[in-house]
This record gives C-alpha cells, sequence and structure tokens, in this order.
C-alpha cells in the first residue's frame, strides 16, 4: 500500500462523489426519461440503453400482429372429421 500511495497518492485521497451533483442527477433523469436502461449479459457491468419509442413501437407491432394471428386462428374452420382423417 504505501508503494501505491507513494507513486498514486490520488488513489487514496477521498473524492467528491459526482452522482450528487445536480448537472449530472438532471442529465441522468432525462436520460432515463427517453431510454430504457438495463443490464445485460450476466456480468452486473454491461448496460443496454433502449429507446423507449423504439420499445413501444415494436411492443404495439407485436401486439397487433399477435392479434391479428388470433382473428385469424379463430376464423379458420376446423373440421375435426378431416383432422382425424388426416392423422391416420
Amino acid at each position: 500500500i504505501d508503494f501505491y500511495a507513494g507513486k498514486i497518492p490520488d488513489l487514496f485521497t477521498p473524492k467528491e462523489n459526482i452522482l450528487k451533483k445536480s448537472e449530472v442527477k438532471k442529465c441522468l433523469k432525462n436520460t432515463k426519461k427517453r431510454f430504457i436502461i438495463c443490464s445485460i449479459d450476466k456480468a452486473a457491468n454491461n448496460y443496454s440503453f433502449i429507446c423507449k419509442s423504439f420499445m413501444y413501437k415494436l411492443l404495439l407491432k407485436n401486439w397487433v400482429l399477435m392479434k391479428l394471428l388470433l382473428i385469424v386462428l379463430v376464423t379458420i374452420p376446423i373440421n375435426p372429421a378431416a383432422r382425424m382423417r388426416a392423422t391416420m
């Protein structure tokens, strides 16, 4: 420890917490309004920033596609006799 204290004195001096600065808080708040921030992979220090508007559009598109698929599946007539003949 003495080696590092002599060579890198800034390593052991207390630092100001940057997350307590008002500019940083404001910037993080604005970023969280526009992006979903989540960890990825198995490592806790890997983060992903996902645009919320892109995610909403993607979810809406998939929701619409699922609704259309459900409508198509419900409207297709299923003949149980034909299904049994196909399995024989």
